[in-house]
């Protein structure tokens, strides 16, 4: 690494470096043509990245933030959905529906959520104005209900 002039560090800035390592790349692609493995990639990661991804995104986007009726603004903002086992395993993945928590506190881990949510769940005026569902299907119920417009 040279230095300028001034003393400081010539190294390209993070932005500029490639994403991910070339070497890294190559050897995972030279494994899947030596193991035979295109076809399998092909399917069972890049068919459903491309179908099931695409789709479970839009509908989670949907649960997050549209639909959401709380008489406090601040927290109609958005809801928290508390997945079922099956859809934090297809759907809801690292606690990615806590998501009240994840606007009011972005540096929380997402392992530490549920804590968070729980500290939350014990001041009344979080229980008593947040839009927490215990299910996507709620969550979607929600958004799918008519709209009164005055």
């Amino acid at each position: 690494m040279g230095t300028a002039t001034s003393g400081t560090p010539t190294t390209p800035r993070a932005s500029l470096r490639p994403i991910g390592s070339f070497p890294r790349r190559g050897r995972a692609w030279r494994a899947l043509t030596v193991f035979g493995a295109w076809y399998a990639f092909l399917l069972y990661w890049i068919v459903p990245y491309c179908t099931w991804h695409i789709a479970i995104q839009y509908a989670r986007i949907i649960c997050e933030h549209s639909a959401v009726e709380s008489d406090d603004e601040e927290y109609g903002i958005t809801r928290t959905t508390i997945p079922t086992l099956i859809e934090s395993i297809f759907i809801l993945p690292c606690n990615v529906g806590y998501h009240i928590e994840h606007h009011w506190y972005p540096s929380v881990p997402f392992y530490r959520l549920p804590d968070l949510h729980n500290e939350l769940m014990a001041r009344e005026g979080f229980r008593r104005h947040a839009v927490v569902r215990r299910s996507i299907l709620a969550s979607l119920g929600d958004c799918l209900k008519p709209q009164i417009v005055e």
